[in-house]
């Protein structure tokens, strides 16, 4: 057997385990009265192991509340049943919040609607109207919450093996066969990351991230703009590297591809935008203020720091349930997050500066993470999920430089793991300990990203082996091709 027989029947293993995992998390959760006793029994101390095992493990992909936030919404457009606690007005979420009393979703009715709602204009919708890309589908399918949650696990499992074959396929055009395999360390990082997954509808961003990539490696500016148009849609602020990967063209002054990116950015934007401005109306613009009202969040790097010196000093900052997440209010919360988003400017600053001579998938690949990966860990909220939207990314550019790259960020995965659902409770009363665990997240993924960079440009002849294919290499020729 050859080296390249060899190495796709390893990939071919790689995606069988995922597969399998990707069933586990789809199939064998408890269901949502399952979940909610065993809550109970866990909390009361009635857990007895090792007789209750099973019932923890299979507790473990159980719905923890997102997808049934997608179930209602998708429902609800529909015109049909829906839970009354996740489909709210936005003055009604504004003035919940305010009070402090959610409530909680099983105490709330099933409603229906004597016709389909409209998403922002009749109930609030925190999430762009690309989210309904993931969402609806399976709501067209699913007859109960329980097969939703299958669909919609199933779904995103398909985005994350796509994407990863996506950065496998980059690989091989960029180096020689010999390398490690993007496809298979993804497939560990995928595995390592947990059930945010295929729990979350960001699987659909890695997917579109990962196509962003390789359509400007492949030299398709209009695609990327199209692409860049359509994270845009999806999520909002994943759409950044569409930008950076434009520097690169824009430093070589090839304004006929920036031109042609940014013509079919904005058509495919105003395509996209438009038919749900015209359902909306400004309404649509309600997504936007919800996110910027949100606390701190408690999974940031202020967070993490507010914690730890709440230990010497508690009048600094308190825990707050708010916008669907845990949050962090009081004197120290906005300086620190503040200080933060300074840092942010600075390393956007730093990174587009490097972003100009990126030409290789490898170094592409690190342009498109790097302002994710300085947005998640200085940003004011970093959700355990938005990890997901990059490891195509990490494992491309971490297979064309090192496997001692490649393991380190698995280990990144397996913290964030560690903080959610792990950390998670006592995150939410910012007990020290687990503060420091989301610090000692946050600094790895930043140090990571940071020492990959700062490899490149030092030792820029770790690139070499990042070949362009010849046809893109004529294409994006340039004395700096090979940084």
């Amino acid at each position: 057997m050859d080296l390249t027989t060899r190495r796709r029947a390893g990939d071919v293993a790689a995606l069988l385990l995922l597969g399998a995992w990707f069933v586990f998390l789809a199939f064998g959760g408890l269901t949502r009265a399952e979940a909610v006793q065993l809550g109970d029994d866990f909390h009361a101390g009635r857990l007895h192991f090792p007789a209750d095992a099973g019932r923890v493990l299979r507790g473990y992909p159980a719905d923890d509340g997102d997808i049934r936030r997608a179930w209602a919404y998708a429902r609800a457009t529909l015109g049909r049943s829906y839970s009354g606690f996740y489909v709210r007005t936005a003055p009604a979420w504004r003035e919940a919040f305010a009070r402090g009393d959610l409530g909680s979703p099983e105490a709330w009715p099933e409603v229906t609607p004597p016709a389909p709602l409209r998403p922002w204009r009749d109930f609030l919708v925190e999430y762009p109207p690309g989210f309904f890309l993931a969402a609806l589908p399976p709501a067209l399918l699913a007859r109960t919450g329980e097969e939703y949650r299958t669909l919609f696990a199933l779904e995103m499992a398909v985005c994350t093996v796509l994407g990863l074959v996506i950065a496998e396929r980059l690989r091989r055009r960029a180096t020689d066969p010999g390398g490690p395999s993007a496809l298979r360390w993804g497939a560990l990082f995928a595995f390592l990351v947990g059930i945010v997954v295929t729990h979350r509808s960001d699987a659909l961003v890695l997917l579109q991230l990962a196509a962003l990539v390789w359509a400007v490696v492949d030299d398709r500016p209009g695609l990327a703009g199209a692409l860049t148009a359509l994270l845009v849609w999806t999520k909002g602020v994943p759409a950044v590297p569409g930008v950076f990967l434009m520097l690169p063209r824009i430093a070589a002054r090839r304004w006929t591809d920036v031109g042609r990116w940014a013509l079919a950015g904005l058509g495919t934007g105003v395509v996209l935008f438009l038919p749900f401005l015209a359902l909306a109306g400004p309404a649509l613009l309600e997504a936007v203020r919800y996110q910027s009202e949100r606390p701190v969040q408690v999974e940031s790097t202020a967070a993490a720091l507010l914690g730890l010196i709440r230990v010497v000093a508690p009048a600094i900052g308190d825990p707050v349930q708010s916008h669907g997440a845990t949050g962090v209010v009081g004197p120290g919360a906005v300086p620190l997050a503040d200080a933060c988003q300074l840092l942010l400017v600075l390393g956007l600053g730093a990174v587009a500066w490097r972003a100009r001579r990126a030409r290789t998938a490898g170094a592409l690949a690190l342009m498109a993470m790097a302002p994710l990966v300085l947005w998640m860990t200085l940003g004011r909220v970093f959700s355990p999920q938005f990890l997901v939207w990059v490891l195509p990314l990490a494992a491309l550019a971490g297979a064309l430089r090192s496997r001692r790259a490649l393991a380190a960020f698995a280990i990144i995965c397996a913290l964030n793991q560690a903080v959610y659902p792990g950390a998670y409770e006592s995150l939410k009363d910012l007990a020290p300990w687990a503060c420091a665990l989301v610090l000692v997240r946050n600094v790895a993924l930043l140090g990571w990203t940071v020492a990959l960079l700062a490899q490149a440009t030092v030792r820029p002849g770790l690139t070499g082996a990042l070949t362009e294919p010849p046809a893109a290499t004529a294409q994006m020729s340039s004395p700096m091709a090979r940084s």
